[in-house]
């Protein structure tokens, strides 16, 4: 497998996004002008509802490597995969986890979005290996 870094243009839905620990993180709130912002919208501008990350790709097989902002959620992570505006696969990344497995993607270069569960917080690392 080959690992591939997530560019920034990739995020869609994101107000900003922040390079943050070696990762990127989509924030729905002015990254720079965050402070400006009353500390209550902070948690929610966190979460990633309405944020994908788009990609094209030809990869039979995805792994999106993600660092969990808060490590107290019960039930873990979870990642949708489209292409081509049609569902394919839920990937779940048990509490603590950080890696997100996509397997058996249709052959054939596609646009794809992942998507991550909307009431997490999480920064991405790599968007395939």
């Amino acid at each position: 497998m080959h690992t591939i870094s997530i560019d920034a243009s990739w995020f869609e839905g994101a107000v900003s996004v922040a390079e943050v620990d070696g990762g990127l993180l989509p924030f729905r709130l002015p990254w720079e002008e965050r402070e400006l912002f009353h500390q209550d919208l902070h948690g929610s501008a966190y979460m990633a509802s309405g944020v994908r990350l788009r990609f094209a790709t030809d990869a039979e097989e995805l792994e999106l490597t993600f660092a969990p902002l808060w490590d107290s959620w019960v039930y873990g992570h979870h990642f949708d995969l489209t292409i081509d505006g049609e569902p394919i696969d839920g990937a779940p990344a048990p509490d603590r986890g950080t890696r997100a497995r996509f397997t058996g993607l249709p052959r054939g270069e596609d646009g794809g979005d992942m998507v991550p569960a909307g009431q997490r917080g999480d920064h991405l690392r790599a968007e395939g290996e």
